[in-house]
């Protein structure tokens, strides 16, 4: 598997044998959408799961809401 990594508009883009890797913009958004889908999914079925699983879960998603949130202002102040 071939891979290139260049620089375009201060991105970096990596391409692997034409399937084009999403830029940092578009990665920071889509881990900030699934951080927050899985908080939402988590409360909605809260009594249907499994006790023992509920703190794990519950555990990961805190951790990925708050690294959204350390997201959010890293792209908001642009500190790139």
């Amino acid at each position: 598997m071939r891979g290139e990594l260049f620089q375009h508009n201060h991105a970096y883009h990596l391409h692997v044998e034409g399937v084009s890797v999403l830029n940092n913009g578009a990665s920071i958004l889509t881990f900030i959408i699934v951080s927050f889908a899985l908080a939402l999914i988590l409360i909605m079925k809260k009594d249907s799961l499994p006790s023992s699983m509920k703190r794990p879960l519950a555990l990961l998603a805190l951790v990925m809401i708050s690294f959204s949130f350390g997201l959010i202002i890293y792209s908001f102040f642009g500190l790139s």
